[in-house]
C-alpha cells in the first residue's frame, strides 16, 4: 500500500484552525502598551495642582499678615514721631520707671506668707501626710503636738521663726481644734494650700516679669538720655574746634573762599601796597584784617614770624608763596576735622531720634495698657 503523505490537509471551510503552541511574551503587569493609565495620571495631576494652590494661598496669608504687622508697626511710628520728649520730660520719664522697678522689686523682695513658705518645703521634699506625721511625730502615737510642731518646722524650713507665728500657723491646720495634728488634718490642709503655693508662685513670677519689664524701659530710655549728652558734647567740641582755628587756618580759608589760594602774586599785590616787592609787618598786619575781621595783633605777629623765615623783618614773594602753601594746608586740615565732627553730630541725632522714636513707643504701649488695666471692669 502507497504511504501516506506526512504533509497535514488544509483545513476544511468552517473547521476552527488550532491555537499555536509556541508560547507569547509576557509583559510586566503596570507597563504594558508603555503608557502610563489616564486615571493615575488625572489624580496625580490634581494632587500636584492642590499642593501647588495650597502652597500659593498659605504664602499669600503669610505675605498679607506681614504685610499687615509692617503697617501697624509704620503706623505706631508715625504716631510716636508726633510728639518729641524734651530732656526733663526724658528724665522724668526714666524717674518714673525706675520707681515701678523699684515696687516690683520689693515685692518681689518680700518673705511670702508662713503657710505657703511652709507648704512650698513639703512640696519641693515632696511629703505627704503621712510623710509629715513620720517627722514631727516625735513619740510615735500618730498625732504632732505643739511643741512637736515647733520643733519640726524649725528643722524642715531652717528658718528661726518666732514661736507665735508656728502657733498661728498651727492652728490654722488643726480643724478640730483639738490641739494635735493628725493625717486626716494634714491631708485637708496639704489639698488646700496646693492651690495657695501656686498662686503665689504664679503671682511672684508675675512681678519678676514686670521688674524686668521696668529695668529694661529704664535702660532704654537712660540710652536716649546718653545718646543726647553725646550730641551736646559733639557740638560743644565742634565749637571749641572752630574757635580754636589757628589765624593761619583761617586766612587760609578766607583766601580759598576768593578763589586766591593758589595766586601768591595777587596776594602779595595785595599786601604789599607801598610796591617795594616786599611787605612789612604794619602791611601784613593791616592786609590780614582785611581777610580776617576776627584776630588779635598777637596772632598775627606770630604768623608774620613763622612766615618771615630769614627775619628779616619782611616778608618776600618766595617766602608768602611758600606760606600760602602752609596756609591751604591749614585750612584743609580744619576744614577735614569740622567735616568728621559734622558727620559725628549727624550720626549722633540718628541714634539719639531713633532712640527717642522707641521710647515714646514703649511709653505709649505702657500708657495703653494701664488705660486697660484701669478701665477694666472688677469682679464683684
Amino acid at each position: 500500500m502507497p504511504r501516506l503523505s506526512q504533509q497535514a490537509n488544509p483545513p476544511r471551510s468552517g473547521s476552527v484552525t488550532p491555537r499555536s503552541s509556541t508560547p507569547r511574551a509576557s509583559t510586566p503587569q503596570g507597563s504594558r502598551g508603555g503608557t502610563p493609565r489616564l486615571g493615575s495620571s488625572r489624580s496625580k495631576a490634581s494632587g500636584g495642582r492642590d499642593l501647588l494652590l495650597s502652597s500659593a494661598i498659605e504664602k499669600s496669608m503669610a505675605e498679607s499678615r506681614v504685610s499687615s504687622d509692617a503697617k501697624q508697626l509704620q503706623a505706631a511710628e508715625l504716631e510716636a514721631s508726633k510728639v518729641v520728649l524734651t530732656a526733663a520730660e526724658l528724665v522724668h520719664l526714666v524717674e518714673r520707671q525706675e520707681s515701678m522697678a523699684a515696687e516690683c522689686l520689693a515685692e518681689c523682695s518680700a518673705a511670702l506668707p508662713l503657710v505657703v513658705r511652709f507648704f512650698a518645703v513639703l512640696d519641693a521634699r515632696k511629703y505627704g501626710p503621712a510623710d509629715i506625721v513620720e517627722a514631727m511625730d516625735w513619740n510615735k502615737d500618730q498625732r504632732i503636738t505643739k511643741m512637736e510642731f515647733r520643733a519640726g518646722f524649725r528643722k524642715l524650713c531652717k528658718e528661726s521663726i518666732e514661736s507665735s507665728d508656728i502657733d498661728r500657723l498651727f492652728a490654722s491646720i488643726d480643724l478640730d481644734r483639738g490641739g494635735t495634728l493628725d493625717e486626716a488634718e494634714l491631708k485637708a490642709a496639704v489639698k488646700q494650700m496646693h492651690g495657695k503655693v501656686a498662686q503665689a508662685n504664679t503671682t511672684r513670677q508675675a512681678a519678676e516679669e514686670k521688674l524686668m519689664h521696668w529695668q529694661r524701659r529704664s535702660e532704654q530710655t537712660r540710652h536716649v538720655i546718653k545718646a543726647y549728652g553725646a550730641v551736646d558734647q559733639a557740638k560743644e567740641a565742634l565749637a571749641t574746634l572752630q574757635g580754636d582755628r589757628s589765624l593761619g587756618a583761617r586766612l587760609g580759608e578766607a583766601l580759598h573762599r576768593l578763589h586766591l589760594s593758589k595766586n601768591s602774586l595777587e596776594v602779595s599785590v595785595r599786601f604789599d601796597t607801598s610796591g617795594d616787592g616786599s611787605v612789612s609787618i604794619a602791611e601784613f598786619q593791616k592786609g590780614v584784617v582785611g581777610f580776617v575781621a576776627d584776630t588779635t595783633a598777637d596772632e598775627i605777629n606770630d604768623l608774620f614770624a613763622s612766615i618771615d623765615k630769614d627775619c628779616s623783618g619782611s616778608i618776600d614773594l618766595s617766602e608768602l608763596k611758600m606760606a600760602m602753601k602752609d596756609l591751604r594746608s591749614a585750612a584743609t586740615a580744619a576744614a577735614g576735622e569740622e567735616v568728621k565732627m559734622r558727620k559725628t553730630i549727624q550720626r549722633l541725632r540718628k541714634v539719639a531720634h531713633r532712640g527717642q522714636l522707641e521710647v515714646q513707643m514703649a511709653k505709649m504701649e505702657d500708657d495703653a495698657i494701664r488705660a486697660r488695666e484701669q478701665n477694666a471692669p472688677t469682679r464683684g
